[in-house]
């Protein structure tokens, strides 16, 4: 620690000064063995260290490690078939009559924490009823603002402990234990946690009414998403496992400050279509992320109306119908309004010879004010991208400032050249991040230094994805790129190849 010259042993007035040392201390939240060591140093440090390394818990361990004559984690002592392969089941039981001194402790750190990540250790019935009862009416976190809950819903009485005013996200997945999550989906009706969702918004509302996020693991029938209408802050919703999109827009329909509304909808790509779904004006969203089963996802973008929407994030199967559907009707829906695109074209596993970048997103070019366009093909499923392609993005996308566009791993299709590059230095002068294909480097390959034209550039990174060059053309390529985009400071190739440090 500094001191001021001439006073020995004094310490820096900078070391009095509380923001300074919160601020270094969320620093360095990471090194935990250092915040505690700080902890201890003097009255000054100890209170914002043990702020951050309080601030997220994982499980209940740390707090009632703080009651050791009260409670305490024991082996269940049954065979439990949600845990398979001889896992050993823990639950948190209360062994004596809690002491006051270990309560008084408890509480005191308690009230740091922030975020809470649920675990797979059970607290005992009894053992809750007993903390809900002392706590008397008060939660058990009461600064809490995230909270993570993943326990089946015959497992998650003590979610009301958790409970607080200030709380703001609550991720929820109360799905059935064992193997039966993974059938969840497939049932035609409710099962028990379906309608425990309902139950546990319900005890929500009640408790922690200002929540501006929710994420849940449900099918979205009415008894499980039906009561997320009286979450009148809620910005965010994200639902997974989705087989009732319908109930699922009418609920989002009810949100009056809904911004971002993420789904992923579940079911097999050969299930027969259901009937279009109701046109349905979303007119605060801002953001939009559909996964899952593309015909869906298609019929789900048909019927939203937000006259506000900034960003697309799409992800399905690569069925060409279906992405050619969907990109016509992103485009002419949302044209308007629309700065970013981002969809993932997923592995079909059945992919024929490459795909026509143009064929597919062509559409695209008709959004003339897009700042992000990021496609991505996950897994294998190739495309080919031409000269021509990248010219006709350049010329598309002026506002540019991030572009990634598709490319696979092993035995890429034919790139295009390298000089495309410079219709993208030339029209898109604000672009900062291109991800692309190791392009042909064709054009470079004779005994002449191509003159690169000079363009005023913002450009910090490039991806070089999907293969490397020759040894013959490695060099010039990297020097053409260089004076191409002469400020850019980051080179990624696959082969974390770092042309920077060379």
């Amino acid at each position: 620690m500094a001191t001021d010259a001439g006073t020995t042993g004094s310490p820096h007035p900078i070391w009095t000064i509380a923001e300074v040392i919160r601020e270094i201390m969320q620093q360095n939240a990471h090194d935990r063995e250092s915040l505690a060591c700080c902890a201890r140093v003097s009255r000054a440090f100890s209170g914002p260290a043990l702020e951050v390394l309080w601030a997220e818990q994982h499980g209940l361990q740390a707090l009632f490690a703080l009651m050791p004559r009260s409670i305490r984690k024991v082996p269940v002592g049954t065979e439990h078939e949600d845990f398979p392969f001889d896992v050993k089941i823990y639950s948190f039981v209360l062994v004596d009559d809690i002491r006051e001194d270990e309560w008084a402790r408890m509480v005191d750190y308690a009230r740091l924490v922030r975020r809470y990540v649920g675990d797979r250790a059970l607290v005992d019935g009894l053992c809750a009823s007993v903390l809900l009862q002392k706590l008397a009416g008060q939660p058990l976190l009461p600064r809490l603002k995230r909270l993570e809950w993943k326990l089946p819903f015959d497992q998650s009485a003590p979610l009301a402990l958790f409970l607080s005013p200030m709380l703001q996200s609550v991720h929820l997945d109360l799905l059935e234990g064992g193997t039966a999550r993974f059938v969840h989906d497939q049932h035609p009706d409710p099962t028990a946690s379906e309608y425990a969702y309902g139950s546990a918004l319900h005890l929500i509302r009640s408790r922690a009414p200002n929540l501006e996020s929710v994420h849940m693991w449900t099918s979205g029938f009415g008894c499980a998403i039906d009561r997320l209408a009286d979450f009148h802050n809620l910005r965010t919703l994200k639902l997974e496992l989705v087989r009732k999109p319908e109930l699922v827009l009418r609920t989002a329909s009810t949100l009056p400050g809904l911004k971002e509304l993420s789904i992923f909808f579940s079911g097999s790509p050969n299930e027969q279509a259901g009937p279009p779904l109701d046109e349905t004006c979303l007119p605060t969203l801002n953001c939009l992320k559909l996964g899952g089963v593309g015909r869906t996802v298609v019929s789900f973008v048909s019927a939203v109306r937000a006259p506000q929407l900034h960003a697309v994030r799409l992800g399905f199967t690569a069925i060409e119908q279906e992405w050619k559907d969907c990109v016509e009707r992103v485009v002419s829906a949302f044209g308007q309004t629309l700065r970013e695109v981002d969809f993932d074209v997923e592995d079909s596993y059945d992919d024929p010879d490459p795909y026509s970048f143009d064929g597919w997103f062509s559409p695209l070019y008709r959004l003339r004010h897009l700042l992000v366009v990021s496609i991505g093909s996950m897994f294998e499923t190739p495309f080919i991208i031409t000269t021509q392609d990248v010219e006709n993005m350049a010329s598309a996308w002026p506002d540019l400032r991030a572009l990634l566009v598709p490319s696979v791993a092993e035995d890429p299709p034919p790139a295009f050249c390298i000089t495309a590059l410079e219709s993208i230095a030339e029209k898109c002068p604000q672009l900062q991040l291109l991800a692309i294909p190791v392009p042909d480097p064709g054009p470079l390959s004779g005994a002449e230094e191509r003159d690169v034209p000079f363009e005023q550039t913002n450009m910090q990174e490039i991806r070089l994805l999907a293969g490397t060059w020759s040894t013959d053309v490695h060099g010039k390529c990297k020097a053409y790129l260089k004076k191409l985009f002469p400020n850019a400071e980051a080179w990624s190739f696959e082969d974390e190849f770092d042309m920077e440090e060379e």
